[in-house]
């Protein structure tokens, strides 16, 4: 059984929106590098352009991450699929092809829950407010004052 209530949100995502919980922000979330802007090896078609289109700016925004890199590249995947799908489905546009059909529908939910993960849709991105990338962890610990001074003390 899954965790009951909405998911959690990132803290980046917290101080965007103004931490409208007022609750506290966890202040040793972990930060991890931008992924690589390479696409796999073996994405094809729809996914490879999926891919070329969304990647650079979410690797800029600081959103894919190389800990992210297996959910993005399943999105791709899946829209690969969902192409794929839908091409067989207008091609053959008899009764028999209801299982294709309720593939294609599942496929499509999954693909959206993917969407929403990475902000590809209008819904999933209201909240945020972007601004111009910055090293994350140096932000949130000059934001909170967990930073010392850059320079030594002069005593």
């Amino acid at each position: 059984m899954g965790k009951r209530g909405p998911a959690r949100q990132p803290t980046a995502l917290k101080i965007a929106r103004g931490n409208p919980g007022k609750r506290p922000l966890n202040h040793d979330e972990p930060v991890f590098d931008p992924a690589p802007p390479e696409a796999p090896s073996d994405l094809k078609g729809k996914g490879l352009a999926e891919w070329q289109k969304h990647a650079p700016e979410l690797i800029a925004k600081g959103v894919l991450t190389v800990v992210d890199l297996s959910g993005f590249e399943t999105y791709c995947r899946l829209v690969s699929e969902e192409d794929l799908i839908r091409r067989l489905v207008e091609k053959d546009k008899q009764a028999e092809n209801l299982h294709r059909r309720n593939y294609l529908v599942k496929v499509r939910a999954q693909k959206k829950q993917y969407m929403d993960a990475y902000g590809l849709t209008p819904s999933s991105r209201s909240g945020v407010k972007a601004r111009k990338p910055v090293d994350q962890a140096a932000e949130r610990r000059r934001k909170f004052g967990l930073l010392g001074s850059s320079t030594p003390s002069q005593a």
